[in-house]
C-alpha cells in the first residue's frame, strides 16, 4: 500500500511469524504504532499488554479478545514478539490514551510507539496460542528479512497450488481458479509451534509428539458445518497428507477437551450451527484413504452419537439427541433448527456406521444405519417436503415454504427437501418416483433464478 507522500506499506508472512516494511516519507513526522487494543470487525479487547526492550530491541506482549464465537469460552488470547530490525529515535507505551515512562503498560487499549531516522523499516513479529516465549521461540525459526520471507512464502505456495493441473480456455479462468485454491487453504489456522506445542481445549499446553517425534501438525478454526462437503473432499483428494494433520487435531481436541467438536475456533469450543459434522469430515478422509486411527476416531465420535453432552462440558455435540434416539427426530418443542438437527444427525449416523464398521463395531453399526433413516420422520406427506415436527407426531397445518423456518438452519423448505445425500433414491421413492424428483428439482432451480432476479421476474 503506498500513499502520495511516498510512504508506503508492504506486508508478508510465514506459517508462525509476519513481517512489516515501512517506507516512511521524507522529511516527515511519522511514527510506527503497535496497538493491541486494536481490532477489525466486532470484538472486544478484554486484556492486553506490552512490554518494550529496548536492549533487545522487542515488545513482547499479548491481545486477549473476544467475537461472537470466541465469547463463548471466554475469549482468547493471542502472544507475541515483535523485533524491530532498525533501532527507534523514540519510543513508548501507554495504555487508555496515557503515555508512560514505563517500559511494560496493560489494559484494554495499551500499546507502543517508535520513531526512526532511517527511512525503511522492518519489523518482524512471531506469534503463538500457547504463551510469549512460544511467540519468540516462533519468531526465531523463520526468514531473516522481508524479502527472503516473501520469496520463501511464494516457493512454498508454488507446489501446493500445482498439485490441481486444469485447462482453461482464458487466463482470467485459471486466475480464478487458482486463486480460489489458494483461498480455500488459508483456513484452517496452524496452532502449534515449531516445537510442536499447542494450547488445548483443556486450557493446559500439550506437544503432538510421540515418542519422541512430531506425530502431526495442530490447527484450530474448523468450520465444519461449512465445509465438511466442500474443503473437507477437496482435502482428502489433493491433500492427503494435510487432511491427515485436521483429522488428527479433531481428534486431540476430543483428548484434551471430552469430545470432538462441532465449531472450534481458537482455543475453544464454540458449540455453533447444527449436526455433528466431524462425522462426515473423518468419514470422508476414511473412505479416501487417509491413514489415521478409525478405531480411536471411532470411539471419540461416538460419545455425542449415542447420548447427551459430556457431563461438564461447555457445549456439547449433539443437541436434541435424547429425543432423536427415542422418537427419531428432534421435535419442534424443544427449540429452533430441530428440523435441520434432524436431517443432519440422519446423514451424521449413514456416515459413522461406516467408520463403525472398520473400528469392529458391527452393533453400532447397524444402529447408525437405520438411524440413517430417520429422515424419513420428517417427510409429511401433505406438503410432500421435509417439516419440522412437534414430539405428538404432528407436523405445521400451513407451512411456509417459501420463507426461513425456525425450524431450519439458514434455509427453507425447498432448500431443506434436498438433504438426504446418502439416500437419494429413498427419497425419490418417498415422492413418487425419480421422474417426479427430477421435476420437482428443476422447480427448485426455476424458483431458485426468480427469486435471484427479484419480483419483477415472476
Amino acid at each position: 500500500m503506498a500513499r502520495a507522500d511516498g510512504s508506503r506499506v508492504e506486508r508478508t508472512a510465514g506459517e508462525r511469524e509476519a513481517r512489516e516494511r515501512y517506507t516512511l516519507a521524507e522529511g516527515a513526522d511519522e511514527h510506527v504504532v503497535l496497538d493491541v487494543g486494536h481490532f477489525i470487525g466486532e470484538l472486544d479487547i478484554l486484556d492486553g499488554e506490552v512490554t518494550y526492550d529496548a536492549e533487545r530491541n522487542e515488545v513482547r506482549g499479548h491481545s486477549t479478545f473476544a467475537g461472537g464465537y470466541s465469547n463463548r469460552f471466554g475469549g482468547m488470547t493471542v502472544y507475541f514478539v515483535a523485533r524491530l530490525e532498525q533501532t527507534p529515535t523514540d519510543a513508548g507505551v501507554w495504555s487508555e490514551g496515557v503515555l508512560s515512562d514505563a517500559t511494560t503498560m496493560r489494559g484494554t487499549a495499551a500499546g507502543a510507539f517508535f520513531a526512526f531516522a532511517e527511512r525503511s523499516v522492518e519489523i518482524a513479529v512471531g506469534l503463538s496460542f500457547s504463551d510469549v516465549e512460544h511467540a519468540a521461540m516462533n519468531l526465531e525459526a523463520e526468514s531473516e528479512n522481508f524479502d527472503d520471507m516473501r520469496s520463501a512464502t511464494r516457493d512454498a505456495w508454488e507446489p501446493v497450488l500445482e498439485r490441481a493441473l486444469i485447462t482453461a480456455r482464458t487466463e482470467r479462468e485459471h486466475r480464478l481458479f487458482y486463486s480460489a485454491l489458494y483461498r480455500s487453504l488459508l483456513m484452517p489456522t496452524l496452532a502449534s509451534d515449531v516445537d510442536g506445542t499447542y494450547r488445548g481445549f483443556d486450557g493446559a499446553l500439550h506437544s503432538v509428539h510421540r515418542d519422541g517425534l512430531e506425530s502431526f501438525r495442530y490447527y484450530t478454526d474448523h468450520s465444519l458445518w461449512d465445509t465438511f462437503r466442500t474443503q473437507g473432499p477437496l482435502l482428502s483428494l489433493l491433500y492427503p497428507e494435510l487432511q491427515r494433520d485436521m483429522v488428527e487435531s479433531l481428534m486431540a481436541m476430543a483428548r484434551d477437551g471430552g469430545f470432538v467438536p462441532r465449531w472450534p475456533l481458537g482455543t475453544g469450543y464454540t458449540g455453533g450451527m447444527a449436526g455433528d459434522s466431524a462425522d462426515i469430515w473423518f468419514g470422508d478422509a476414511y473412505l479416501k484413504g487417509v491413514p489415521f486411527d478409525v478405531t480411536e476416531a471411532y470411539a471419540l465420535l461416538r460419545t455425542t452419537a449415542m447420548g447427551p453432552t459430556p457431563e461438564g462440558a461447555a457445549f456439547g455435540g449433539r443437541k436434541g439427541i435424547a429425543s432423536y434416539m427415542t422418537l427419531g427426530w428432534v421435535p419442534t418443542d424443544e427449540g429452533s433448527w430441530t428440523a435441520a438437527h434432524t436431517l443432519e444427525f440422519a446423514y451424521d449416523d449413514a456416515v459413522l456406521a461406516v467408520l463403525a464398521e472398520a473400528a469392529g463395531a458391527t452393533e453400532d453399526a447397524a444402529l447408525l444405519r437405520a438411524r440413517g433413516d430417520n429422515w424419513r420422520n420428517l417427510y409429511d406427506p401433505a406438503s410432500e417436503f421435509l417439516l419440522g415436527r412437534a414430539a405428538d407426531g404432528s407436523f405445521p397445518a400451513e407451512p411456509n415454504l417459501d420463507t426461513w423456518q425456525d425450524y431450519y438452519a439458514e434455509g427453507t423448505a425447498w432448500q431443506y427437501l434436498w438433504y438426504v445425500p446418502h439416500d437419494l433414491l429413498g427419497l425419490a421413492d418417498a415422492m413418487g418416483g425419480e421422474a417426479v424428483m427430477h421435476a420437482r428439482l428443476l422447480e427448485f432451480f426455476e424458483r431458485s433464478k426468480r427469486n435471484r432476479l427479484g419480483p419483477e421476474f415472476p
